[in-house]
């Protein structure tokens, strides 16, 4: 089949990231499958493969605001787009839904296939809720993206909390697949120099190394972590070293956490590193900590891409205890739950598991094994193929 990948978020053009991580993993989800995919958008994607086409989208003009960018790109003719394609027989267009975007179903419904929309979460709640927008251009956003919602062909979405929403504001409940986010597995089936790792970033070899991979944002709960790394080592572990993995808006403040526990020569923080270098970190370290929080009230609807990256290292795994993450990890049997917002008992649960590695190397067994049985990004896009047929579709 011939599938048309449309990412059409002049914003979001990062090469690393959960989002890039989707994006590159659907595609190759795709392709192992046996389609042929075309890849238009804004990014250079690093993707080089026989059944791959990638075609560069010219981007608006840059102006202050990213929402009316985004506005710009959503709302510009079918036509420009659609004589940049190559003349296949396409079976569907698929895209991850942004802000004010538009296109991708005008586009659809000019080619005459269906599109599949990826619905991540609601942009306009997102810029209202994170962002503490109060632009009157979001009330116009908020009835394009329902819009978008109740009319696209197909809805592929990562948890229950986000297919309840599309409900709500009147999607097709027969329409909309649950399908968890996945990993890379040819970044995880390599073999792993982790002294090599170690000594490349100066930490010591002997070190119980606790890692966080992923964004410095809000709802990341990365300082709940800095805050429990405190605590871990003024409760006595000598041998603890921490690494942050990744950037953001919060890292200042992480750092500055860092500082004030006194923590400066045992941590680490590399920046944005490239998926493969984010791999070999994770299976170099020891705990992998996904520490997420979400506002009092709200419910967590995320489906964290590097918990199942986390899982499929092989390392022990310790999560908060919300949304779809309490349903993935099991504790005591492929990880450690622990509560939201909580350093006190991350730290706990972090001393634990540093004091016992035949705890750490169950545990990390047992992750990976289900990992690669349940969520490697060709199993996820099997699990759209699938459904796409059943609403017959393709």
């Amino acid at each position: 089949m011939d599938i048309l990948y449309l990412r059409n978020d002049p914003v979001e053009t990062h090469l690393a990231g959960g989002a890039y991580a989707h994006t590159t993993g659907v595609i190759k989800g795709f392709m192992a499958h046996n389609a042929r995919v075309v890849f238009a958008g804004y990014m250079n994607l690093p993707l080089t493969h026989q059944h791959l086409k990638c075609i560069r989208l010219q981007a608006p003009p840059m102006i202050p605001s990213t929402s009316v960018r985004r506005m710009m790109a959503g709302f510009q003719p079918a036509h420009r787009v659609r004589r940049l394609l190559p003349s296949y027989s396409w079976s569907f267009l698929y895209h991850r839904y942004s802000l004010n975007d538009c296109l991708p179903l005008r586009l659809a419904r000019s080619l005459g296939i269906p599109c599949v929309t990826e619905y991540n979460g609601s942009e306009v709640w997102i810029a209202r809720k994170w962002s503490g927008s109060r632009s009157p251009l979001l009330f116009v956003s908020s009835i394009i993206e329902k819009q978008i919602l109740k009319h696209t062909d197909a809805l592929v979405t990562v948890s229950k909390p986000l297919a309840d929403e599309l409900k709500k504001i009147g999607a097709d409940a027969g329409r909309i697949l649950v399908n968890p986010n996945g990993f890379d597995d040819e970044l995880f089936t390599q073999e792993n120099d982790c002294r090599a790792v170690r000594e490349k970033y100066e930490i010591p070899l002997d070190a119980v190394v606790v890692t966080y991979v992923g964004s410095f944002a809000p709802f990341h709960g990365v300082e709940i972590l800095a805050k429990a790394a405190g605590t871990a080592v003024r409760r006595g572990n000598s041998n603890l070293f921490f690494l942050f993995v990744g950037e953001g808006k919060m890292r200042a403040e992480v750092e500055d956490i860092i500082r004030s526990e006194g923590l400066v020569k045992r941590t680490l923080f590399t920046g944005l590193v490239p998926p493969e270098e984010a791999a070999r970190l994770m299976k170099a370290s020891d705990i992998l900590v996904a520490s997420h929080v979400f506002r009092e009230g709200d419910e967590f609807f995320g489906s964290p891409t590097k918990l199942f990256e986390y899982m499929a290292s092989g390392r022990a795994v310790i999560a908060s205890a919300i949304g779809q993450i309490k349903e993935i990890i099991r504790d005591g049997e492929n990880g450690r739950l622990v509560p939201s917002g909580n350093e006190k008992v991350l730290a706990d649960v972090i001393l634990e598991l540093a004091n016992d590695i035949n705890e750490r190397t169950k545990l990390g067994g047992n992750a990976r094994k289900e990992a690669f049985n349940l969520y490697t990004w060709k199993a996820h896009a099997r699990r759209t193929l699938d459904f796409l047929r059943s609403l017959g579709l393709i």
